[in-house]
């Protein structure tokens, strides 16, 4: 901007005065949003995204090795739960939890969850 003066909603910028910008950062994330994160489930079952009343769904990919297996609650088990097999990928349009656990080892899931 050197040389330049202008106004910005009736603050004069200037090299001098240059305009002052801040950063607000939230911990939940907001409605009309994309989320894409990975997932490291193992052999026990666990919580690997809690429900979500905003989330239109979410797409799961497992991009591991080893078969991952899912459900929606703390009864999960290698028995009872949908395999997800390595490079598949999987769309849940719903706002339940889901729940992760592999047979042995740890998998490796991305996702993608859109919220309203």
């Amino acid at each position: 901007m050197a040389g330049s003066n202008k106004q910005i909603g009736g603050q004069r910028i200037t090299d001098a005065d240059p305009l002052q910008v801040s950063s607000v950062q939230s911990s939940k994330t907001p409605p009309g949003t994309t989320v894409v994160n990975a997932l490291a489930p193992t052999g026990s079952a666990a919580q690997a995204l809690a429900a979500v009343a905003t989330r239109a769904a979410v797409t799961l990919f497992n991009n591991g090795s080893t078969i991952v297996y899912l459900g929606i609650d703390n009864t999960l088990t290698t028995s009872n739960g949908f395999p997800l097999l390595p490079g598949a990928a999987f769309t849940v349009e719903s706002s339940t939890a889901i729940w992760m656990i592999t047979a042995s080892g740890t998998g490796d899931v991305r996702y993608w969850s859109e919220r309203y």
